[in-house]
């Protein structure tokens, strides 16, 4: 609901009254013909703007829809900051969007979101880019281009936008092919020499082809991060490309044809963590196992901390090559007046290229990743809508069919991990006649000899059984689904929303863990193949059956089964599901709507991704259910001059999927995914807009979110059991609020704005035990823009700031190996930006 009315308002201060005619999508007020040599505000300066959204996949003004949107322009999207989707948590109350730590992020909406560092794994909140669905959340990291609005619908939108959106679903439209020439462009130029270049041109072929080019790109000339213990050492190079082409044809009087391909590219430098705290991952020894470098290594503090402030390992080239690339084929055929076919096909692929993840925050490998993976994912869909101009009733039904391939390698550098450190340092310090593994090895010479690297590494504080391991998977996932939505108006205030929708999904996985090949040690395997004799000799003297021992090499799966064999493991798996809406609303006067709705939607299991002694470890979690209510209402006061909206909801949880701990006999507590039985969220949100005078608009929006888990028992980051019931999710804060203002007025042939936001969410915490090193504290962001430009010239030009008041807030807290690593939001930001659009 937040800025519905800001998307033109804002918009209005930059776009000249020379711009190209708007597009049917939003209604904007333009500036009267003479208004540079006016001195008098718009005439229509109170009134707001209405929008028109497709949340229901077809067009509707806003204050129409019975459920709960956030809508924002373009325009909007620019002048907030918002460069990315993952930036979206910042202007959307209710919307939480967090870092994995293995370059993916994790969107959150309404305290429903999936903790999972997987690169496979698929969130609860759906992302579309003009209906196309982007089901992995690797897919979304591209720049926001061209775009004419995005759609944040909240709470589950199982029925019409599919798989995996308990959440909800997140629609960004682009602009579209025009049949006039047209072109332009923004840059920027803000704080580390970052430089942020738009461009777009667009205008007819031939008569009836349309087309449509856009590209941007972002670079930074100064890395924005130093290190805690090298000030002098610096990271955070960005570079960053977004591109995409459209072709619209009107291939007759009745057929549209849209092609879109698109794509982005992320060379930039991965962002460090900052180390906050040490939780020793030794399962025997615990802290006696740290390694010197990473014992007394000097933390971050909880608070007070500077946002640049971070760390890595010297003389290392970190980098991301992350890529994207999209193609969509989209035919609208109006076959009568009564009846319309919509066929969309999509085929999609996002690929790591071997990318680094700075996952542990300290200047020692402890545990770091070097990441190649690769998504495939092809889609179909095709509906048909029955929509007479003359009937109460109107319904749409359809087919959606989908398959993705996704396959992931993570190498792991794990030098200094005290799960691999069996032998605490002092040790071998308080040998006599020497220090370390010197004095070791010249005591015993002979015995020793052939131990001399790994003394060595034990001396130097490293680990002495390996230093690299690796992880893998690829699944195979195949979905099918039917669904059908009717609207019914049945008396002349009252309408009837109902949909229904049936999935099966098909999965299948293959996955383990091993030794890379250049491991340094004497040898992870060789433990591994110890672990496997005396696992199949305890299952032949519990069964009386022969186990299956191996002999594990490097580059073997090292993960174990009981019988003791060290096959890869295999699994597969098939569920349904019947996912529906109903939702009754009232209009019991003009510009006012009331409405309840009752909805059902799944989010589909799943195989995790991680390093693992015990094939147990990969148990495949069952696909969550939601069932939500909502109660809200939309009110249009004032002639227009302002827009309340309110919401209250209450979701009924099962078997949500938590990421937790198991206790591994060798690595100690690592994450795993598993099922919580029962849990329950229920909130409220409220958003008004005015504009109480000619050129003053005002935007309040909140969100409340109480989220519980009822019923669940797992591990701790410690590996110890504890029983979660009572306890909230993680990464889900209980407030979140936004106020925005922008005034603008005309002086001497110009049009001058001024604008502000204040954005604030309480705090949250990064695990389910809410330990306090994991904290992630309330934070308040501030922000401010000028604006001044011609009002007869088809350019302007702008200044920003951004987190002003510098506040360090947390995008994420993580247990990384032996640290509890942060990653904290930007700090203070400010530019210049200059626009122009000519057609």
């Amino acid at each position: 609901m937040l800025m519905s009315s800001l998307n033109s308002a804002l918009a209005a201060e930059q776009r000249p009254t020379s711009a190209a005619p708007e597009s049917a999508v939003v209604d904007t007020i333009s500036l009267p013909a003479d208004a540079e040599d006016s001195t008098e505000p718009d005439t229509e300066g109170t009134r707001l703007l209405e929008l028109v959204v497709t949340a229901q996949k077809r067009e509707q003004l806003l204050r129409e829809v019975p459920m709960t949107i956030s809508a924002f322009s373009g325009e909007d999207l620019a002048i907030l900051g918002v460069d990315r989707n993952t930036d979206l948590g910042l202007v959307v109350p209710g919307l939480a969007v967090n870092d994995s730590g293995q370059g993916t992020p994790i969107y959150t909406l309404r305290g429903v979101g999936f903790n999972e560092t997987t690169y496979t794994a698929t969130g609860t909140v759906g992302l579309y880019v003009d209906e196309v669905n982007l089901p992995y959340s690797a897919m979304t990291k591209g720049l926001v281009l061209d775009v004419d609005r995005v759609e944040v619908l909240k709470g589950p939108q199982g029925t019409l936008y599919g798989r995996n959106t308990t959440g909800g679903a997140i629609n960004r439209i682009p602009r579209a092919a025009e049949e006039y020439l047209d072109y332009g462009g923004r840059i920027g130029y803000g704080r580390f020499g970052t430089i942020d270049a738009t461009g777009f041109v667009t205008g007819p072929i031939v008569d009836g082809l349309n087309a449509r080019f856009a590209v941007r790109g972002q670079h930074a000339e100064e890395p924005w991060q130093y290190s805690n213990t090298r000030p002098d050492d610096e990271m955070g190079d960005l570079r960053r490309w977004s591109t995409r082409g459209i072709l619209d044809w009107r291939a007759g009087e009745s057929l549209d044809l849209k092609l879109t391909i698109a794509g982005w590219s992320d060379r930039s430098d991965p962002q460090a963590p900052q180390a906050v705290g040490i939780n020793p991952q030794n399962g025997i020894i615990g802290e006696a196992a740290l390694a010197p470098s990473v014992r007394d290594y000097p933390l971050v503090p909880l608070r007070g901390a500077d946002p640049r402030v971070a760390d890595w390992v010297p003389g290392v080239d970190y980098m991301r090559d992350d890529h994207f690339q999209s193609q969509a084929l989209r035919a609208d055929w109006q076959a009568s007046d009564d009846w319309a076919v919509t066929a969309l096909v999509s085929h999609l692929v996002v690929e790591a290229a071997g990318s680094d993840d700075i996952q542990s925050g300290f200047d020692v490998y402890n545990l770091d990743s070097f990441t190649i993976a690769e998504i495939e994912t092809s889609q179909l869909e095709l509906r048909a809508e029955h929509a007479p101009a003359d009937s109460t009733l109107r319904w749409l039904a359809g087919i959606n069919l989908s398959r993705d391939d996704g396959v992931e390698l993570h190498r792991l550098r794990v030098d200094t991990n005290s799960a691999l450190f069996p032998l605490p340092v002092a040790f071998f310090d308080n040998l006599p006649g020497g220090n370390g593994a010197d004095a070791l090895i010249e005591q015993s010479p002979e015995a020793l000899a052939s131990l001399a690297a790994v003394t060595t590494q034990v001396g130097n504080g490293e680990n002495s059984i390996t230093d690299r391991l690796a992880t893998t998977g690829h699944s195979r996932i195949r979905q099918y689904a039917l669904f059908a939505n009717a609207d019914w108006r049945f008396a002349d205030a009252w309408n009837l929303n109902l949909g229904l929708r049936e999935t099966v999904n098909d999965q299948s996985f293959v996955g383990c863990s091993f030794e890379q090949l250049d491991a340094e040690g004497s040898g992870l395997s060789n433990v591994f193949t110890v672990l496997s004799f005396s696992r199949a000799a305890e299952y032949m003297a519990e069964t009386g059956l022969p186990g299956n021992p191996s002999v594990i090499e490097k580059g073997d799966c090292f993960s174990i089964d009981e019988t003791g064999s060290n096959l890869p493991v295999v699994g597969q798996m098939r569920e349904r599901n019947l996912a529906g809406r109903v939702a009754l609303d009232w209009s019991p006067r003009d510009k006012l709507l009331l409405y309840v709705s009752f909805s059902r939607g799944f989010k589909a299991g799943g195989y995790p991704v991680l390093n693992a002694s015990d094939q147990s470890q990969y148990e495949p979690t069952r696909q969550e259910r939601l069932h939500a209510t909502e109660i809200g209402g939309k009110w249009n006061l004032f002639d227009g001059a302002m827009q309340a909206n309110a919401a209250a909801y209450y979701y009924d949880y099962k078997d949500k999927q938590l990421l937790t701990k198991a206790l591994d006999e060798v690595f100690g507590p690592l994450p795993v995914l598993r099922n919580a039985p029962a849990s329950h969220v229920y909130g409220a949100e409220i958003d008004i807009s005015a504009r109480p005078i000619n050129g003053l608009f005002v935007a309040l929006a909140a969100s409340y979110v109480k989220t519980q888990i009822d019923e669940f028992v797992s591990t701790n980051d410690a590996g110890e059991e504890q029983d979660f019931a009572d306890r909230p999710f993680n990464f889900s804060p209980q407030w979140q609020a936004n106020l925005i203002g922008n005034y603008r007025w005309p002086w001497a042939g110009y049009a001058l704005g001024v604008g502000g936001d204040i954005r604030y969410s309480s705090a949250t915490n990064g695990t389910l035990a809410g330990t306090p090193a994991y904290h992630m504290p309330e934070h308040t962001l501030v922000g401010a823009r000028l604006f001044a430009g011609p009002r007869a010239a088809p350019w302007s030009v702008s200044l920003f700031g951004r987190n002003l008041t510098n506040a360090l807030y947390s995008n994420a807290s993580f247990n990384v190996g032996d640290g509890i690593a942060r990653f904290a939001g930007a700090p203070r930001s400010w530019g210049i930006a200059f626009e122009w659009n000519i057609n």
